[in-house]
């Protein structure tokens, strides 16, 4: 899903300003040819017609390459980092999430500090969930496990999760098992995401499988195992 609407985002920006400016130059087109000589019309709207399709090419190319220059700039010094908050939105519906592992704070002072050769790194600022983009060239998770969700029909802020680290950001979980917990905002408690598949042998029950039906082992590609005979 998240391709597909990346592709009609594209198409129907690059649409909307090869319209404005066809639009535009017929307008411009229109009025020169007010000065043509009687019987030119036809072949000097002829002469027109390839400068205005390289025109209108150039200026989708031009809306591509802003895109791509602002996901470059996020890897400039100093380095933009988000840490998120313990809301979905700005809205702050719901019981907040309660931090795992670190605070939101904890994480910004760490970063606001940190220099090479006198001159700051990063520029590390407080976000939503919903506020998840490539401006960003790292977000930090200071809820471990825990994910804030804003569909959990759909895990829309899950695909932008993905959407995000398919476009070279990075996206810093700080412990447990990525993704394993959805916060419910409404009992105030996480939800299990991954399926508790166990296998019984004669011995009993056990969990050989681990998380192998887990998000981040499906869609990340991690591989976890019990006793891996060497690094992985």
């Amino acid at each position: 899903m998240g391709k597909l609407r990346r592709a009609g985002l594209f198409l129907f920006s690059k649409t909307v300003a090869v319209g404005i400016l066809g639009f535009l130059l017929s307008l411009f087109s229109s009025e020169i040819l007010f000065a043509v000589p009687a019987g030119m019309e036809l072949n000097f709207a002829k002469a027109l017609f390839f400068p205005i399709l390289i025109l209108m090419y150039v200026l989708g190319l031009f809306g591509e390459a802003k895109k791509r220059w602002w996901e470059w700039r996020r890897f400039r010094t100093p380095i933009v980092i988000g840490v998120l908050e313990r809301y979905v939105d700005d809205s702050k519906r719901g019981i907040e999430c309660k931090p795992m592992f670190s605070t939101k704070n904890s994480w910004l002072d760490y970063f606001e500090g940190v220099t090479l050769d006198g001159k700051k790194s990063f520029t590390a600022n407080p976000m939503f969930w919903s506020e998840i983009s490539s401006k960003y060239a790292a977000i930090i998770n200071p809820f471990g496990e825990i994910y804030l969700e804003i569909d959990r029909r759909n895990f829309l802020t899950y695909e932008k999760i993905k959407e995000f680290v398919a476009n070279g950001g990075i996206f810093c979980c700080t412990g447990g098992f990525p993704f394993y917990y959805q916060w419910d905002p409404t009992t105030g408690l996480p939800v299990d995401t991954t399926p508790k598949t166990r296998i019984t042998t004669a011995a009993g029950i056990q969990d050989i499988r681990l998380f192998f039906d887990s998000l981040v082992t499906k869609d990340f590609g991690a591989i976890i195992t019990n006793d891996p005979p060497s690094p992985i």
